[in-house]
């Protein structure tokens, strides 16, 4: 994503992530688990 590689766990977060990566790199953005 704009130069940067990010990993992730599984398929789903890699899924959630494509559609909206914004949202996940917002400094304020907390993941709930």
């Amino acid at each position: 994503h704009d130069g940067t590689t990010y990993w992730f766990c599984g398929k789903g977060c890699l899924l959630e992530f494509q559609d909206d990566p914004d949202k996940y790199l917002a400094p304020d953005y907390t993941p709930s688990m």
